[in-house]
């Protein structure tokens, strides 16, 4: 259901992108999450890691995870997560 539903592939003007945004997915499954982030710095650039978490409802230990990350540019201060998120992409469920 995940694969079929979720992540279908989604053909844009002039481009193919093959997942959603974090919005997009949020939307589409209509329940508020348990959201986290965190920013790190590897091979020379700094990234906005971000994950969302919904429980299956009726299902004892059971969650649906989704995980994306977008590039930031270098600052001390990284940008907040709830600016980012809601358009990258989800790379991974």
């Amino acid at each position: 259901m995940v694969t079929d539903k979720l992540m279908k592939r989604v053909r844009e003007s002039r481009r193919e992108r093959r997942t959603q945004t974090m919005a997009e997915l949020s939307a589409l499954i209509g329940e508020p999450a348990t959201y986290w982030s965190m920013h790190t710095r590897m091979g020379g650039r700094n990234w906005m890691n971000f994950g969302k978490v919904w429980r299956i409802a009726g299902e004892q230990r059971r969650y649906l995870s989704i995980a994306g990350s977008i590039a930031v540019p270098y600052s001390t201060a990284p940008p907040s997560a709830e600016e980012l998120m809601d358009d990258a992409p989800v790379d991974g469920f």
